[in-house]
């Protein structure tokens, strides 16, 4: 067993300057060198922590982070980001799901009776129905089967992204306000709230949508959605907050190129786009790209890259092609994030160098 050295110190936007501490005999086999801002003495962890805290680390642009297998066991590397700072890395972290199984497994009373007669006639053994037609499922349509979600159209995986992405914004003090560029019933725009309160922040919320659900679509986004789908109102939107008793944002109602030219705020701190269609994303990037601030994040919601997940949700790929076209000569790449089995990416804003 070999563990890689790893910096017994993070802060903010680099290493700590001491040399690297290097990890020779572990206590136990699954423990390595904690890694944690700014404690003076190493305290141990165990390895699945660590991973966790080394991911949550290279999100907020702390470190880069890459598994090496030796043998039966892991080890865990963290290094400094090379190049042109903090803001400058990019990875993607589908390693955890490829490391971990932490996939939901469903199972249901019939798979309790076939498991009982397979393990009287065969021995010991365990059947999932539900396991086995999802398989089917996949290797016919080549998408996984989306077993939970989480309000209307997104899942568990997807808000803890966002939590952390909005939180980082907060704690980092980015200059600007938040905007939601097709905030639907208001699902995460009431997360977002929610955090802005929690933080006391001054910040605002602006969100915007037609109302009037998706403008026409062309050949690049697909076949799956329709004009018209994800229709609702205003009322839907500010009844949902006040179930929550939050502020309700300042509402734009309009189709995007109307609404965005003299609607966005004049530094943006964080942005959430989810236009769905080509067109959309692009317009929406337009107008929002020149007035994020440095460090500023947008995520993208349906953002997918076959290439790093060739299983992920890509039914709207006129997302990526809208991203990928527009930040071509920027400095800012998107970061492909591990969503479950939906899809979203996110880029930092340049030039942010003292959170």
């Amino acid at each position: 067993m070999r563990w890689e050295p790893i910096p017994t110190r993070i802060e903010r936007n680099r290493c700590a300057e001491r040399a690297p501490q290097h990890i020779s005999s572990p206590p136990t086999p699954s423990a390595i060198n904690r890694v944690a801002g700014n404690e003076p003495d190493p305290a141990w962890i165990s390895q699945e922590q660590a991973v966790r805290r080394l991911h949550a680390a290279s999100l907020a642009g702390y470190v880069q982070v890459r598994i090496v297998i030796y043998g039966p066991l892991r080890g865990v590397q963290a290094g400094c980001c090379p190049g042109e700072g903090a803001w400058s890395r990019r990875m993607d972290n589908f390693f955890l799901t490829e490391y971990f199984d932490w996939r939901i497994k469903r199972f249901s009373l019939m798979d309790r009776v076939v498991s009982r007669v397979l393990s009287k006639l065969l021995g010991k053994t365990e059947f999932r129905s539900a396991a086995f037609f999802d398989n089917i499922y996949t290797k016919v349509t080549g998408n996984e089967v989306i077993t939970s979600t989480s309000g209307v159209m997104t899942n568990i995986e997807q808000r803890v992204n966002m939590y952390h992405l909005v939180s980082q914004v907060l704690a980092y003090g980015v200059e600007g306000d938040f905007v939601e560029l097709g905030c639907n019933t208001g699902d995460s725009s009431i997360l977002i709230t929610k955090l802005l309160c929690a933080y006391h922040s001054d910040k605002k919320l602006a969100v915007y949508d037609s109302f009037e659900g998706l403008p026409p679509a062309k050949q690049i986004d697909g076949e799956f959605y329709k004009e018209g789908y994800c229709k609702t109102n205003e009322d839907v939107l500010r009844n949902n907050f006040k179930k929550y008793n939050l502020p309700v944002p300042e509402i734009h109602k309009g189709w995007f190129q109307d609404t965005l030219p003299d609607g966005l705020p004049e530094r943006i701190a964080f942005a959430y786009l989810d236009g769905d269609f080509y067109d959309s994303i692009l317009v929406s990037l337009q107008y929002v790209y020149p007035k994020l601030s440095p460090g500023a994040v947008c995520l993208i919601d349906d953002y997918c890259d076959p290439q790093i997940n060739p299983k992920g949700w890509n039914r709207l790929p006129g997302v990526k092609k809208a991203c990928d076209e527009y930040l071509v000569d920027k400095p800012e790449k998107t970061e492909f994030i591990y969503s479950g089995p939906y899809s979203h990416a996110f880029f930092r804003k340049a030039g942010f160098s003292k959170p």
